[in-house]
């Protein structure tokens, strides 16, 4: 007789079995498991769309220095444009409408904005990028199939910029994205105008003397080690966050810079930007000061 496959059996001849605690503690491991793996997951996909920023970034800070080499190094920089065709008539001029598409999903309440209605084929930037864009110029019907991905960041999730002089306001996620509202998730940084200017620029854009005088006093400065340090290209929601910032002195007449915020990758004010001298980088940026990362600058840092 084999006593030791008779004493292997439970009393009764019934077999062990896991308990409603074991079952319940295998669960929870499970599931913490499960939780570690797409937060790894999701922090390698946002990592990606931070690299893909990047590259988009770097390709137009490098179409954007060879738009000035075939202008002959002007030092004008096109930070807004003039209408091109008189059937152009914006009421509001952005920094977008420099490179980038018409807005696919412009706000229905404001067409006049510039990027609702410059297509891809007349905003200059365009041509040093991407040729193929399909949209007839003139033709309205047209919207959204002139679209340029190098002007999309797959991180885009924010479209709000307050108005030149008014109050700032913040919305993490919206229904539609910078690219979506505005044709372009990136931006022409033009806070620089508010360190010689002050917080309202709004006079200085629509004064063609005076903006082109404060744009000479930048571009001369875009050649040297500045162009490295330099601020060009910003994402959007970077572009947003800096709205009242002011340098480490402050602006005792300005209201309060807006508070730091998670940037479009998911990490805590971290952005993408583009320097003058064509290259990008991503990280920390303290958005209530003019300074930022590591000594870089969105107004210039020099004594004139």
């Amino acid at each position: 007789m084999n006593l030791s496959r008779k004493n292997s059996q439970p009393p009764g001849g019934r077999r062990s079995a896991f308990t409603l605690i074991e079952l319940l503690v295998v669960l929870a491991i499970i599931a913490l498991l499960v939780a570690l793996l797409m937060t790894y997951l999701r922090a390698s996909r946002e990592e990606a769309k931070a690299i893909k920023c990047l590259a988009n970034l770097r390709t137009i800070g490098t179409a954007t220095i060879m738009y000035f080499e075939d202008n002959d190094g002007t030092p004008l920089v096109p930070w807004y444009q003039i209408p091109p065709h008189r059937m152009y008539q914006p009421t509001v001029v952005t920094p977008w409408a420099f490179g980038g598409f018409r807005a696919p999903k412009p706000d229905p309440m404001d067409l006049g904005v510039d990027s609702s209605q410059y297509p891809a084929q007349i905003r200059p930037l365009n041509k040093y990028i991407d040729r193929t864009a399909q949209a007839a110029p003139f033709d309205f019907d047209q919207r959204g199939f002139d679209i340029i991905k190098t002007f999309i960041c797959q991180g885009d999730r924010s479209n709000s910029t307050a108005i030149i002089g008014e109050p700032g306001e913040w919305v993490e996620e919206e229904m539609r994205s910078s690219w979506e509202a505005n044709g372009s998730s990136y931006t022409l940084n033009t806070r620089w105008l508010q360190g010689y200017v002050g917080q309202d620029f709004s006079s200085a854009i629509h004064n063609p003397p005076q903006n082109a005088e404060l744009s000479a006093r930048l571009g001369k400065h875009l050649n040297g080690g500045t162009a490295s340090r330099f601020v060009m290209w910003v994402e959007q929601g970077f572009y947003s966050a800096t709205y009242n910032a002011a340098p480490y002195s402050g602006y005792k007449d300005l209201p309060p810079a807006l508070p730091q915020r998670q940037g479009w990758h998911r990490k805590f004010s971290s952005w993408s930007v583009g320097f003058a001298d064509g290259h990008a980088s991503h990280g920390y940026f303290d958005t209530r000061q003019i300074y930022g990362l590591g000594g870089s600058i969105w107004q210039p840092n020099f004594v004139e």
